[in-house]
């Protein structure tokens, strides 16, 4: 077994310049509210482009906010959809 422990990495830590133009996968994650493993996958399935640089995926901050926009809004529910849900869960 190994006796290092994993390294976690607070938001605290991940610092984000107002005029910096992109964004390692972490900071990415902070800047769009998402977790870190959410942007791997948007960009693993091609939604969220990124560059490569060594062993970095790199986010431009102009991709990231038209990954944000293209998401689709989420629609208020019926009246009628909560009235079935409470009733269900009495």
């Amino acid at each position: 077994m190994s006796s290092r422990k994993k390294a976690v990495i607070s938001p605290a830590e991940v610092r984000i310049d107002p005029t910096q133009q992109a964004f390692n996968t972490r900071q990415a994650a902070l800047y769009l509210g998402l977790t870190c493993w959410q942007v791997r996958t948007a960009i693993w399935t091609g939604k969220l482009p990124a560059k490569r640089v060594g062993r970095d995926l790199i986010v431009r901050r102009a991709d990231a906010d038209a990954y944000i926009a293209g998401l689709p809004n989420v629609e208020p529910n019926s009246a009628q959809w909560l009235a079935n849900r409470q009733k269900a869960a009495a």
